[in-house]
């Protein structure tokens, strides 16, 4: 059976505006994670640095890990970054958009789709 199947992963916690999927491969069994957005209008600064952040590597085709190795962080703080669990300094903010090849304020930037 070839083609791609769309699974969700997590149902959005009360009050976000953002569910999770996955997309599978059927054919090669590949993941990849996939952000549906809803609205993003309502979302706080550190939200949305993380929606961003995991936006841009997941187009990338790049792990959290891979992303830690090229900004010089740890793998579990990127993914605690992804969930918007960290308020990150501008320090390490600059390290994550110079690993993910785009300016700061990209990591800012409301999504356009």
């Amino acid at each position: 059976m070839a083609g791609r199947a769309i699974l969700p992963i997590a149902a959005p916690k009360q009050g976000h505006d953002k569910s999770y999927f996955k997309s599978v491969d059927v054919k090669s069994s590949k993941t990849q994670h996939l952000i549906v957005l809803r609205n993003t209008k309502n979302l706080k600064p550190r939200e949305l640095v993380a929606l961003n952040i995991r936006r841009l590597r997941a187009q990338q085709g790049i792990s959290q890990e891979e992303l830690a190795d090229r900004a010089r962080l740890h793998r579990t703080y990127i993914g605690s970054i992804e969930r918007s669990e960290r308020n990150v300094s501008i320090d390490n903010i600059a390290k994550l958009a110079d690993a993910l090849g785009v300016k700061i304020i990209e990591l800012f930037t409301e999504p356009t789709t």
